[in-house]
């Protein structure tokens, strides 16, 4: 979760409010994110030695540091530029490191229709960079002028995944949106200088573009009563923690048969009522969907890629159905039989990290009770 002086967040989603229309979308876990909403110097130097350490935990102290430096410098010229937000997501394509920055930033505008507008943007970046691929596309939500391209930056040793400088080429993709109050564009920028995992970086991107939505005053306050209203209810019920338990007994007794010294932290089992895209989509703001969030320690990177083998061909035996899921994000299994209630389960192992955090969902309460399965 985000929090800053200009926008708020819900549990996956970032939401600005720093005009009165008021842009959101949703940003994958994976993503770090850049202080470029801090108060003051010593908060933006103590969140950002927070996020060198973090990502940087089998480092030195000094390497940590030198990180902390380009982050600092990272992030101070993207407050310079007027970056609403910055992320940043390290990740493993198969034993292959892997790196990318998302940026947003609101910018002002001639009045004018929308696809009048996207349409000038789209003729003004093809004068600059006519070598870019440039197009108007159309989304739920109205045109967007898409740039995607190539270009080359500098990555400094300080946060090279092999602690050497280099000069690499880098593919970036932006979207260019104009937002209905006649006066600003949202934009959003995806880059990697991960060229080979393009193909992934913009499927994800494209996955970013579908969940951003907007607000007026009104709009915002009343999501926030209904959201306050339903804070009493944010809990399963007797019948679906029973079911939720179910599962992951099943999962647990399944790892522990692999990996005998896998422990569970006590702290981070918790069980929760969250959002899911449809309700969500529908403007039902009561949380919705039973889940049950654990986590198990220690469990190195080889481990997690050895109990996930093991448990896709347990599970799968059982009468379990996988779906892989975009990379980087982690593929789910999907119970129709074998559980009390259809379920799904999703493992996530965090690059540097020593943990495995596993998460079991049951059906959406306001949604008929079909599996939540991948959608056809």
């Amino acid at each position: 979760m985000i929090d800053g002086p200009a926008y708020e967040a819900t549990a996956d989603q970032i939401f600005f409010s720093d005009s009165p229309l008021h842009v959101g979308w949703e940003v994958p876990e994976f993503f770090h994110h850049l202080p470029v909403q801090a108060a003051d110097p010593d908060e933006l130097g103590n969140e950002i030695a927070e996020l060198a350490a973090a990502l940087f935990a089998e480092r030195s102290n000094e390497e940590q540091f030198d990180a902390a430096m380009v982050f600092l410098a990272q992030t101070a010229e993207l407050i310079d530029a007027g970056a609403q937000y910055a992320g940043m997501c390290f990740v493993d394509f198969n034993g292959r490191p892997s790196m990318a920055t998302l940026v947003a930033q609101r910018v002002e505008r001639d009045a004018g229709g929308l696809r009048a507008t996207a349409d000038a943007i789209a003729s003004q970046l093809a004068r600059h960079a006519p070598q870019d691929d440039i197009r108007v596309v159309e989304m739920s939500y109205g045109p967007v002028a898409l740039r995607t391209g190539l270009a080359s930056t500098a990555i400094p040793p300080e946060i090279s995944p092999d602690s050497l400088p280099h000069e690499v080429p880098r593919r970036f993709v932006q979207a260019h949106i104009p937002l209905p109050d006649d006066l600003s564009v949202q934009m959003l920028e995806l880059s990697t200088v991960s060229v080979e995992d393009w193909d992934a970086y913009s499927r994800m991107f494209g996955e970013i573009l579908k969940t951003v939505e907007w607000a007026t005053d009104d709009e915002l306050r009343t999501a926030r009563e209904q959201r306050a209203a339903a804070s009493a209810a944010s809990e399963p019920d007797d019948e679906a923690r029973r079911n939720l338990v179910a599962v992951s007994s099943r999962v647990w007794d399944l790892i522990k048969a692999q990996q005998p010294r896998v422990g569970m932290s006590p702290e981070l089992d918790r069980m929760r009522l969250a959002f899911c895209t449809t309700c969500r989509v529908n403007g039902n703001e009561a949380p919705c969907t039973p889940e049950h969030l654990w986590t198990l320690a220690p469990v190195e990177a080889a481990e997690a890629d050895s109990l996930t083998a093991h448990l896709e061909d347990r599970l799968t035996t059982e009468g379990w159905t996988w779906s892989p899921g975009l990379p980087p994000n982690p593929g789910r299994w999907y119970a129709d039989r074998t559980a009390p209630e259809p379920a799904r389960l999703a493992l996530r192992h965090s690059p540097g990290s020593t943990a495995l955090h596993v998460t079991v969902t049951l059906t959406c309460r306001h949604q008929p009770a079909t599996a939540p399965g991948p959608r056809r």
